[in-house]
């Protein structure tokens, strides 16, 4: 009787399908957390514009709304640069950002927040 090795048993999977895999599930997650940080911004600006036409919230300072979506664009920039875009300038006209939210956007808000 013969004895065949434990790795005949094992479906054949290569390195690189191993790997083909494991870049498929980072790029996945990549797309879910870009997505994530736009849908963010978006709130945040809708919150923003929304702000002045509604009823004043006398818990909820407009400066607590701008630092909100100063810091979602922050994140969705250095989620952007995580995947390898770098060109900031096609999330501000992508999302049409106020220029009160973009100022001084290249300063993390959460260091800003500190001072």
């Amino acid at each position: 009787m013969s004895v065949l090795p434990l790795a005949s048993l094992l479906p054949t999977l290569t390195r690189e399908s191993a790997l083909d895999g494991l870049d498929a599930e980072i790029i996945a997650e990549q797309a879910s957390a870009l997505a994530r940080a736009g849908r963010r911004l978006e709130s945040a600006l809708v919150e923003l514009s929304d702000y002045g036409a509604a009823p004043r919230n006398l818990e909820t300072d407009r400066s607590e709304v701008l630092a909100e979506a100063r810091t979602a664009l922050w994140y969705l920039i250095v989620q952007r640069e995580a995947c390898g875009f770098r060109n900031t300038a096609e999330v501000m006209a992508a999302y049409r950002v106020p220029v009160e939210v973009s100022r001084n956007v290249t300063h993390s808000p959460l260091i800003s927040r500190r001072r």
